[in-house]
């Protein structure tokens, strides 16, 4: 048999049954020691076993008894480039371990309202049709009452983009927003020459990751003793160009920076380079418009966070509990902030 060990991680019991030409319920039957297998069959499973290096866990037997492992994920929906890569990633996990039982529900709230989050996290913890839960949190108190709740019921609750420390949540998929908030400092102290104004914008300072952001953007500040922090300001999402016209006039005609904290990096580019503002703008994540704003040096750079890993790495981890419990360490797992300019653009793409 011509496969190495390191082919070791795409061993299923499936794999095994057609590699030697024989039923899932056979290679099951000899695996757990459960008899009716003949000793020349036994003897082939077990030698293909110790070639491939296969070591049989809960995820097989789930196989082999028809059982389900269903896990529903919840996010929201703005801004839609971003959840259309968490989305993708999940759904390429799904497809990677569908035949092992799993089943994924994606659930969309709307951003605005809390009332709506609640609600429906209440409806999927109470339907009892979920073995796990991956649900991007806003990091407010009830969002983690609710993560707690769902975790009392038994049900295997994760974070992920945005995490909810104060919950009992399994563990968080995503990055250090602090680190992020830090980072940005940085790039924008440096493109401005260490001295000069600065402005940081966000949306709201009730959620976890911008008020994480804050802190980490004014660590870096105090470093600067030439650099003056302008803000927080914040924009209206319900009223996103009226907002940024009365920012542009009121706040930000005299800043040679700006770290735009929320999803609006191309939408803030577009007003900057109507008004022919000269200043270092940076901001999150990838689109063909921040991209194509990138190359016009409209936007100087922008902070990425893989968010198809995130959506990926959210699901296989909580099947991977469900699967495997015993040795399961709870931990953070932080995507890596990468820095696009224009130069390196379109491998972000």
């Amino acid at each position: 048999m011509n496969m190495s060990k390191e082919s070791y991680n795409k061993v299923t019991v499936k794999s095994l049954a057609e590699k030697l030409d024989l039923s899932v319920a056979t290679i099951d039957r000899a695996l757990n020691q459960r008899g009716n297998v003949k000793k020349a069959t036994y003897d082939r499973i077990m030698q293909a076993v110790e070639e491939l290096n296969y070591s049989p866990n809960k995820s097989a037997s789930y196989l082999s008894r028809n059982q389900m492992i269903s896990i529903a994920v919840i996010f929201q929906t703005y801004p839609i480039y971003f959840w259309e890569q968490i989305e993708i990633g999940v759904n390429n996990a799904l497809q990677e371990l569908s035949h092992f039982g799993l089943q994924v529900d994606i659930i969309r709230t709307m951003n605005s309202s809390i009332e709506e989050q609640i609600e429906t996290i209440n409806e999927v913890v109470d339907s009892g049709k979920y073995d796990g839960i991956a649900i991007s949190s806003d990091g407010s108190f009830e969002i983690a009452e609710l993560i707690d709740r769902a975790v009392n019921k038994g049900i295997a609750t994760c974070t992920f983009n945005t995490d909810s420390p104060i919950s009992k949540r399994l563990f968080y998929v995503g990055c250090d927003y602090r680190d992020a908030g830090k980072l940005a400092a940085e790039l924008l102290c440096k493109f401005i020459g260490r001295k000069g104004k600065i402005a940081f914008i966000l949306e709201t300072e009730n959620m976890f990751q911008f008020q994480q952001k804050v802190l980490g953007f004014r660590e870096v500040i105090a470093q600067y003793g030439n650099v003056q922090m302008v803000g927080p300001l914040k924009l209206d999402r319900n009223n996103i160009e009226l907002s940024l016209e009365n920012l542009m006039k009121d706040q930000l005609s005299d800043v040679d920076g700006i770290y735009l904290a929320t999803g609006q990096l191309a939408t803030m580019a577009q007003y900057i380079e109507k008004s022919g503002l000269d200043v270092s703008l940076i901001g999150h994540d990838m689109t063909p418009e921040v991209h194509d704003y990138l190359q016009k040096d409209v936007i100087t750079a922008t902070i990425c966070q893989d968010p198809h890993n995130q959506g990926y790495t959210a699901v296989k981890m909580l099947f991977d509990y469900l699967t495997r419990p015993t040795g399961f360490i709870p931990s953070l797992n932080l995507s890596k902030l990468e820095v696009a300019l224009r130069e390196n653009a379109n491998f972000f793409l």
